[in-house]
């Protein structure tokens, strides 16, 4: 059994609900057939092997905080952002996703500001019209997890862990996804 296939089992089997991938998760996957190459990195891999194969209404999406929240589609966020009464992003630069500030609960996301960034992700975890219906990837958790310790580490930390453990998280039927690297740089509470 393949790692798809074997988070596929332990998603669908309600064994959990956040998962960390971990290893050479940069790497490129898909065939070689000729001139029709298919390469996908992890995060389009994941969108295409398992999230829309299973799950055509699944809505995800993304964070690092470099990027902040990005969504898969724009159809997907329009109805994330609409699930908690959130406006439209605003649109700076090239990047439509870029949002900067504070998350005040206007919907508006501040990049580098991991607080912020999994306070808005949250309220699309609590909101019942996205019920089993969304898909987290965290890019890099190491960055917001990593081991040191104090003040916003620890919000985040409980935050995640919470997703991991709290029955209206886990009723819920959504997945979060952490892809790191090395395992060895996240918190040590994330690799018990």
């Amino acid at each position: 059994m393949n790692w798809i296939d074997e988070l596929k089992e332990k998603y669908t089997s309600n064994v959990a609900s956040v998962f960390v991938l971990h290893g050479n998760i940069r790497d490129y996957f898909g065939e070689h057939r000729g001139e029709d190459d298919d390469f996908l990195n992890t995060i389009d891999y994941l969108n295409k092997e398992f999230f829309s194969a299973k799950e055509p209404s699944r809505i995800v999406v993304t964070y690092d905080i470099s990027e902040g929240v990005v969504f898969d589609t724009p159809a997907g966020e329009e109805e994330f952002r609409k699930a908690i009464g959130a406006p439209p992003p605003s649109k700076q630069g090239d990047n439509p996703h870029y949002d900067s500030g504070q998350d005040d609960g206007s919907g508006v996301v501040g990049v580098a500001d991991s607080v912020a960034g999994l306070r808005f992700i949250q309220r699309g975890l609590q909101a019942e019209e996205l019920y089993e219906r969304l898909a987290i990837i965290i890019n890099y958790p190491e960055s917001i997890w990593g081991g040191g310790d104090g003040g916003r580490t620890d919000f985040s930390l409980i935050t995640l862990l919470n997703w991991a453990t709290k029955p209206s998280f886990i009723c819920a039927n959504n997945v979060v996804l952490l892809l790191t690297n090395n395992r060895e740089g996240l918190n040590g509470r994330l690799r018990e």
